[in-house]
């Protein structure tokens, strides 16, 4: 998915799928004057005893891992959200989801 192809949660938040190299990985988005742009954070490191910011930004994400990972992984977030319950995604459903 591109940027423009965005799951936008609210006016200002959103989601999009990437897939890079066959790792899918969920980056975070927000809209901005009508444009779509990732989130970027600079990660931290221990020093000294003290947290130092990397000097490079990286976008803010969460791997999947590859494409039978990736759909397991959110068919356990969805049984979550609609049961209460993380289910075996390897178990056969009565009734698709969606």
């Amino acid at each position: 998915m591109e940027l423009k192809d965005a799951i936008m949660i609210n006016n200002y938040d959103g989601i999009v799928l990437q897939e890079y190299k066959g790792t899918y990985k969920l980056v975070e988005v927000e809209k901005y004057k009508g444009k779509i742009y990732m989130k970027w954070m600079y990660p931290a490191r221990w020093e000294y005893g003290d947290r130092v910011p990397a000097k490079k930004a990286l976008p803010i994400q969460i791997r999947l891992g590859d494409k039978e990972t990736a759909i397991k992984t959110l068919k356990m977030l969805l049984s979550y959200l609609e049961q209460g319950e993380i289910l075996d995604p390897d178990e056969p459903m009565d009734e698709v989801p969606f």
